[in-house]
């Protein structure tokens, strides 16, 4: 190899570097910016319902405290139930993959998918209105 080979070898590799930095800098920007799902809701929910299948469990404020309006209001542990919200209303996302409805289906996440054994996580306030909710889906 000639030492002019070698220096537009060089040269084509150090512009190859720069240009990969560029656009891995511009997608890492990218991937941080993260939006929030659900906003600041936390305070307001007051009914939680999670289903799966024909199965469903219902959490319900009552008294100040989260308790199964299914079995004769027995308490709930607040701390898990709590916890659990949290995580829920901190969902963030980076991507939108789709807001056309039609397209849940294809994506696995509608309430077709709910009944054939997938979950969905329903959020109410304390006047029955939904706050939000996430169908929890199959890993991508």
């Amino acid at each position: 190899m000639s030492r002019k080979s070698l220096i537009v070898l060089v040269g084509v590799l150090a512009v190859l570097s720069l240009a990969f930095m560029l656009v891995n800098n511009s997608e890492r920007g990218k991937a941080r910016e993260s939006k929030g799902l659900f906003g600041d809701i936390v305070e307001k929910v007051a009914r939680v319902k999670i289903e799966q299948g024909a199965n469903f469990l219902e959490l319900a404020v009552k008294n100040d405290h989260w308790v199964l309006p299914s079995r004769s209001d027995y308490p709930a542990d607040q701390g898990k139930v709590n916890s659990y919200i949290f995580k829920i209303v901190g969902l963030q996302s980076s991507q939108v993959v789709s807001d056309n409805a039609a397209k849940h289906k294809s994506l696995g996440v509608s309430d077709e998918d709910v009944k054939a054994g997938k979950a969905k996580v329903t959020l109410y306030d304390n006047t029955g209105s939904e706050l939000g909710g996430v169908y929890l889906g199959g890993m991508r």
